[in-house]
């Protein structure tokens, strides 16, 4: 079947139809490299006007390559200046956001330090009966995920940077979200392949075996406890805390919730401090 100039007035509107969408769906890409996409067709319309310059063939409205050369150089001229300026503007607003991020960052840090603190002091007996083997870490809820605010442990390996958020619907720490307080011990120490350990885990809430291996802390007693929300009932809790420990032992609920409900307010308080980084 032979195509027609005529053809070309059907085409043209799923032409446009796919550019538009081609656009919108790359608009941040487009935007980004904007610039560079312009000089780019600016180099191209030089090449093509050197190129075509001794050609006679009419190109539109009657004008050949050589009528038209000085109006596309023109052009390119005037695309060019525009390409600059945006360009620059650009750097400018990146080398701004940049600064606030790094701002933000530096607030995070501070405040994961000052949390971090707290627990330190709040929980010292915990730290003591655990013997460098445990480990506080205080999440807040956001969405449908955990983020970690703060944590710590008097073993400098368990203080390792890990993940900063965690799904509100996998492992212990959504057990303990869903069900308001989650206590678990006796689960069985990771040797070799942690293959009695993946198994004792899984049995008891919803993780894959690629999850607990990458896991620094491979824990052998939880004790989880949702931070309720005392604004009122009709909103949602603020977070999670989550006291683990490599000891196959039960943990001391019962000192702990003591200290809990001594320090209640400056928990909470640490807790919502932080809707305005997050």
């Amino acid at each position: 079947m032979k195509m027609t100039e005529e053809s070309f007035y059907l085409i043209l509107p799923f032409v446009l139809v796919v550019i538009l969408l081609i656009v919108f769906y790359f608009k941040k890409q487009i935007l980004y490299h904007l610039s560079d996409i312009i000089m780019s067709i600016v180099t191209y319309l030089f090449f093509i006007v050197d190129y075509k310059k001794d050609t006679e063939k009419v190109v539109i409205f009657n004008q050949t390559w050589e009528d038209l050369s000085c109006i596309i150089i023109i052009f390119s001229a005037i695309i060019s200046v525009f390409a600059i300026i945006y360009n620059m503007l650009k750097k400018k607003e990146r080398l701004k956001i940049e600064e606030y991020e790094m701002q933000i960052s530096i607030i995070k840090g501070e405040y994961k330090k000052l949390c971090s603190d707290n627990i330190k002091i709040i929980f010292k007996e915990f730290f003591n009966k655990s013997n460098g083997q445990g480990r506080v870490s205080i999440y807040k809820h956001l969405g449908d995920k955990f983020i970690l605010l703060g944590r710590y442990s008097n073993n400098p390996e368990y203080n390792k940077k890990g993940r900063e958020n965690y799904p509100d619907n996998k492992g212990f720490i959504s057990k303990g979200w869903q069900e308001g307080t989650f206590t678990i011990h006796n689960i069985p120490k990771w040797v070799k392949n942690g293959k009695d350990y993946k198994e004792y885990v899984r049995k008891h809430c919803d993780i894959d075996d690629s999850t607990l291996k990458k896991i620094n802390m491979k824990s052998c007693s939880f004790y989880v406890k949702r931070i309720e929300n005392e604004d009122g009932d009709s909103r949602l809790p603020l977070g999670i805390i989550v006291f683990e420990q490599i000891p196959n032992s039960k943990i001391d609920s019962k000192s702990i919730n003591c200290k809990l409900e001594e320090n209640k307010e400056q928990l909470t308080t640490l807790i919502k401090s932080m809707k305005t980084i997050y």
